[in-house]
């Protein structure tokens, strides 16, 4: 059943301590099933990694998080607000792209590709979602930009041009503008892949920074070393569904299930 023609009353809200939670989150493109009945819940402060073999739907569950898929059928809360739905005569239904733009605010999202605007500096590219969204004043956007690009390590390249910048240093100040934001959740997918070793490394190295300062964040990664020593949870998916979802120390250990060994052997 399309979410659209859903007629249901306002649900339980999640408990306060999750600040994301997804229930029963499906989703189809025509006959292709791509997302089967998902459940997922993750605590404020936690870094989850999303592992598994390519096409197993885990970009598409990171997409669902903010709306960028919308779900065929399922509920997903952020900060305990249900997204993509609202309620009107006391039932639920799909939400406008005006309001769905207020609810991706909770979110950042981080991609495989950069996708900085190439027109613009270091700083204007920081600063330009909160100003454009009008969440803060220039004044402001513009004193806190400079703040994350230091944070990432930048602080020299605010007059730059993305062109000037290496691989991994783009990635960075792609990190910075979705923090400029100020979002409840991070978003990662596959943020290193495009990425030699080395520049992969300075990307990493910010991540594990805000793993450390208790972001929430929510990883979709081939980097296992990251899944491994970061991550509080390792979530691997298959098929579109959530196999096994543990600690890391159960996850990287001959305690899990076959499947994971032979995935984690290649």
């Amino acid at each position: 059943m399309n979410i659209a023609k859903q007629d249901r009353r306002w649900p339980d809200r999640p408990d306060p301590e999750n600040i994301v939670e997804l229930r029963g989150v499906r989703l189809d493109y025509g006959i292709l099933n791509v997302l089967h009945d998902v459940n997922l819940t993750i605590r404020e402060g936690e870094t989850v990694a999303i592992i598994g073999p390519s096409g197993s739907g885990k970009t598409t569950l990171l997409r669902c998080i903010n709306y960028l898929a919308r779900p065929t059928a399922g509920e997903v809360w952020v900060d305990r607000h249900l997204v993509g739905q609202v309620e009107k005569g006391g039932k639920l239904h799909p939400a406008t792209e005006g309001v769905l733009r207020l609810h991706r605010l909770e979110t950042g999202m981080v991609f495989q590709q950069f996708n900085l605007f190439r027109n613009m500096t270091v700083l204007q590219n920081v600063m330009y979602a909160p100003v454009a969204c009008r969440v803060t004043s220039k004044e402001e956007a513009r004193d806190r930009a400079v703040r994350l690009i230091e944070r990432v390590g930048l602080g020299g390249k605010l007059s730059a041009r993305p062109h000037e910048l290496s691989g991994g240093q783009q990635q960075r100040i792609a990190i910075a503008r979705a923090l400029a934001m100020q979002p409840k959740v991070m978003l990662f997918d596959e943020a290193t892949s495009a990425l030699d070793p080395e520049l992969a490394r300075e990307v990493l190295e910010v991540m594990r920074e805000l793993a450390r300062e208790g972001m929430t964040m929510v990883v979709v990664t081939h980097e296992m070393g990251f899944a491994r020593n970061v991550a509080d949870r390792v979530v691997f998916m298959e098929n579109g569904r959530i196999v096994e979802d543990g600690a890391p120390a159960v996850i990287f250990s001959d305690q899990a299930p076959k499947r994971i060994r032979n995935f984690l052997s290649h």
